[in-house]
């Protein structure tokens, strides 16, 4: 093999690491998909369930922690579910649904002054 074919192979190839990686994303990715149909079916811990595999997994976004978030709430884990909508709001500051949510639960969580300040 000649200098330029192997440099092309050396850099063509993906490495173990980074091929595992991408697998391990994309069965938490799997696994969000799975608990946003729970969540749609009203299936809060089965949910719940399914995005905490894909949180592990390392699959993470606004929407993950917020529909967790909320399956959280309605189990009634309300400092939980404070948690993961702070999660979710570092993510997506702008996203006033996820300030509303998250001063239900804290409001729940028996923290006035902190849902009067998310409101």
């Amino acid at each position: 093999m000649n200098p330029l074919s192997s440099l092309l192979n050396f850099f063509g190839k993906k490495s173990t690491a980074q091929t595992e990686a991408n697998e391990k994303w994309l069965q938490g990715h799997r696994a969000f998909e799975a608990g946003k149909k729970h969540f749609s079916e009203r299936r809060g811990q089965e949910a719940a369930d399914c995005f905490d595999t894909a949180v592990e997994c390392g699959f993470k976004n606004a929407t993950l922690f917020g529909l967790r978030g909320s399956c959280l709430q309605s189990l009634k884990w309300h400092l939980d579910a404070i948690d993961d909508f702070t999660k979710a709001i570092s993510l997506e500051p702008q996203d006033c649904n996820l300030y509303f949510q998250r001063a239900m639960s804290k409001s729940s969580a028996g923290d006035e002054q902190g849902f009067l300040a998310d409101i």
